[in-house]
């Protein structure tokens, strides 16, 4: 007879099979602002209170390690003009916890970029606030740099046992960028997310997103599917937007590989490495 515990992880297993596959075998339109917003290679934007990304939520930094970094890259069909490059870091200081990113989209010829510089605190057991600066610049060949500043704020809650309330907002000033002739309002975002742990093998999500030009709404799930092995996944109830992933999560070694496919253009693939320690 099966244990009870294996028993459950069985049928948690079972479940996410079905939510994969119908993920694996549907069809995307990728959301707008990718460069400014999340990379497909972290799911969560808003409730993922382990995330490593240099786009998510600002506030999970609160969990990592005293020193944690990471890089990524993102392969756009094929092609080294849309694809992205990025990195991340973090350090705990007294004040809080510090952190610095870059996301790079482009080549030579023609490219975005986007510099932050945050700080995170915890306030009180539950609470975890971050406010984040961000320099976003656009180059092309025969051309003069531009670029504007815009800010961030993330907030997570442990609301209850076992459940997280997520807040993220992204440029909400409306900031906007002048090129030579021209000036082009950046897109915001305006999020909220709650996550349930179940099991301790498991997390199911749901997440609300507002941008300049659409409305979408994600259920997501994360189960373990064995020590440090975890499958994750995300797909929208209002537009046709799926991902799939898995990462390997040890205490100081975070691993993410992650594909979504979208219409016309193809898949969108990527991949992340990232490590903390006790300075």
């Amino acid at each position: 007879m099966l244990p009870i515990d294996l028993f459950k992880r069985m049928r948690i297993i079972a479940a996410s099979i079905i939510f994969f596959t119908t993920i694996v075998f549907s069809f995307a339109q990728e959301s707008e602002g990718s460069l400014i917003f999340s990379s497909v290679l972290t799911p969560e934007t808003c409730v993922n209170s382990t995330d490593y990304s240099a786009t998510s939520n600002p506030a999970a930094v609160i969990n990592h390690l005293p020193v944690s970094g990471y890089i990524f890259y993102e392969n756009r069909y094929n092609l080294p003009s849309l694809s992205v490059k990025g990195f991340a870091s973090s350090y705990r200081t007294k004040l809080g916890v510090f952190q610095v990113g870059i996301n790079r989209l482009g080549d030579k010829r023609f490219a975005t970029s986007r510099y932050n510089f945050g700080l995170a605190r915890r306030f009180g057991p539950v609470f975890s606030c971050s406010v984040r600066f961000n320099y976003f610049s656009h180059t092309m060949v025969g051309e003069r740099e531009v670029g504007t500043l815009f800010s961030e704020v993330g907030i997570l809650c442990d609301i209850k046992k076992n459940w997280v309330l997520g807040i993220h907002i992204v440029n909400p000033e409306g900031a906007k960028i002048d090129y030579t002739y021209y000036s082009e309002k950046l897109s915001s975002l305006y999020s909220v997310g709650i996550a349930y742990k179940l099991l301790n093998v498991a997390k199911v999500y749901s997440e609300f997103e507002i941008t300049n030009s659409n409305t979408y709404l994600f259920g997501g799930l994360n189960i373990e599917m064995c020590r440090g092995l975890q499958m994750q996944g995300r797909m929208s109830f209002v537009n046709p937007v799926q991902f799939l992933g898995l990462a390997y999560l040890q205490k100081s070694l975070v691993c993410h590989v992650g594909f979504h496919h979208t219409l016309p253009l193809g898949w969108v693939s990527s991949v992340g490495l990232g490590i903390q320690f006790n300075n």
